[in-house]
């Protein structure tokens, strides 16, 4: 007999309190402890599955931030906030839909066009960027955001979103009411597990951590960062989207400046963390962590403009911060591939230690 079935046998036992599970059981015996044992096995992993989701569905926020009403910073609203707004049904076919690309489904959720009326938007703001978990990201014009019902949908054919399906929070195009709108928004703008909506643009408002050295906790907003020694770099950027191919010219502070205004001395052994925009930071893709050496050596440099005029970068972009890797990194040290390869958008804290 197998080393699992017995397994299964004495978990059986257990259970069902059963006292002669020494003496050797008959074939009949053994078919019912398997049974009930997978029976109470699937129940034991349907409970924890279910109780995962609603803890998930418990921790998932939305944080809406930017040029939205002056008394509010941000409005963050949990799931559940989501689901006693008045929600909106809509019919769709389905672009990542594998299984039949032309059926059509019902999506429930909460219209963008109501969240911006609940948040305030300021009147020179012309679109919206929507940030998923895994720093995903998209830009909708504001118009069209309140001209249709697109969503922001937590069910499909009235069961919950899965994580597989691009929920809790998904981001809903109602292409078949509205022919035109595959044209102008394609399948790669419905966003999976949305996390973020940044109204317009936003200011510059970076923390640095550094409690380790006694120096406690810092912000830096665009005037304090511009005071500083400002450096420009032309690379062929790492950001994965929204950004002009071939070379750019970036300018802002090296992280070593930054750390020197602060008034930190890195130790040999001390690290930075890098930690990008997210509201669940369970689901935020790994931070950039480098060594002191790397921030000492290397060129590495927290970009606020970029290209020949030097504008401020955009929300579109990643903006209005973010961390870009020169050349000279190669030369003077050896960076690790991973932070080699990860410019990151959206940067809003440091963490010293």
């Amino acid at each position: 007999m197998s080393k699992f079935l017995w397994l299964l046998i004495l978990s059986c036992c257990l259970v069902l309190g059963l006292t002669n599970c020494q003496e050797l059981p008959s074939e009949r015996q053994l078919d019912q402890w398997q049974h009930q044992a997978i029976t109470l096995n699937q129940s034991i992993t349907k409970t924890i599955a279910d109780q995962n989701r609603t803890n998930q569905d418990q921790e998932w926020q939305l944080v809406i931030q930017g040029q939205i009403q002056q008394s509010q910073q941000n409005l963050t609203l949990k799931l559940s906030d989501l689901k006693k707004l008045p929600s909106q049904e809509i019919k769709t076919r389905e672009p990542h839909n594998t299984e039949d690309i032309a059926a059509i489904k019902t999506f429930k959720g909460v219209t963008v066009a109501s969240l911006l009326a609940k948040s305030g938007v300021a009147a020179e703001v012309k679109e919206v960027t929507f940030l998923s978990s895994n720093n995903y990201r998209v830009t909708v014009e504001l118009e069209d955001l309140r001209n249709y019902p697109i969503l922001l949908a937590w069910d499909r054919d009235a069961q919950p979103l899965t994580r597989s399906q691009g929920g809790p929070l998904y981001l809903v195009f109602p292409y078949t009411d509205y022919p035109e709108l595959p044209a102008k928004y394609s399948d790669a703008y419905w966003a999976f597990y949305v996390t973020d909506m940044v109204v317009g643009n936003e200011p510059i408002n970076l923390k640095v951590d550094s409690k380790p050295y006694d120096v406690g906790s810092r912000s830096f907003d665009r005037a304090s960062l511009d005071t500083m020694p400002q450096t420009t770099i032309t690379e062929s950027v790492g950001y994965k989207l929204g950004w002009p191919a071939g070379k750019i010219k970036l300018r802002g502070v090296r992280l070593r400046d930054l750390m020197a205004q602060a008034n930190l001395n890195f130790s040999d052994r001390g690290r930075m963390i890098v930690r990008s925009k997210s509201s669940l930071s369970s689901d935020r893709s790994e931070p950039v962590q480098l060594s002191a050496a790397e921030v000492v050596n290397c060129d590495i440099i927290l970009a606020t403009k970029w290209g020949e005029q030097e504008q401020p970068i955009p929300s579109k972009m990643g903006g209005p911060m973010t961390l870009a890797f020169s050349s000279n990194c190669q030369n003077n040290v050896t960076l690790s591939p991973k932070n080699n390869q990860h410019w990151a958008t959206f940067v809003e804290r440091i963490e010293v230690n």
